[in-house]
């Protein structure tokens, strides 16, 4: 069932589904942890349904993020959650497949990489440690730094 919840009252809303794209403890988490500032460009790796990006731009508003997201049910739920709180500009979410490197962003692309390993168990088949790999390694080249919560699949 699609629900929606704000950051704080008052506050900006997102939209979320209870049956596949629940928020997760490690969003807020890795949204309050790495060092922001204005004008960047982040990448966020499985980005779900955007919650963590707009968690980013709650802290720095200047931020542009882009999410990378494997699921056209999640893109929806995250294109209406910029939508609703006005961000359309700065927070976009964009279909990809993490496992195919042709999709993955060019070096230089991003100032700052973010990943929630919660997001990427909505991938089917699970990605290879090979894919893993290739996917964190092009988010290193392609932005500047990056922040992860650490998961027990790695």
């Amino acid at each position: 069932m699609e629900r929606w919840d704000t950051l704080w009252d008052g506050g900006w809303t997102f939209c979320f589904d209870d049956s596949a794209f629940m928020p997760s403890t490690d969003s807020f988490l890795l949204g309050s942890f790495p060092p922001l500032r204005q004008g960047w460009r982040v990448c966020d790796l499985g980005a779900g349904t955007g919650l963590l990006g707009l968690l980013l731009l709650a802290r720095e508003p200047a931020l542009t993020v882009t999410g990378l997201e494997l699921s056209p049910d999640a893109c929806e739920l995250a294109a209406r959650t910029a939508a609703a709180n006005g961000l359309t500009d700065r927070l976009v979410t964009l279909p990809c497949d993490l496992r195919e490197r042709s999709q993955l962003p060019a070096a230089g692309s991003f100032d700052l990489a973010v990943r929630d390993p919660c997001r990427l168990q909505c991938y089917k088949t699970e990605l290879t440690m090979a894919q893993r790999i290739a996917a964190m390694s092009l988010a290193l080249h392609a932005a500047t730094e990056l922040f992860t919560v650490f998961d027990s699949l790695w």
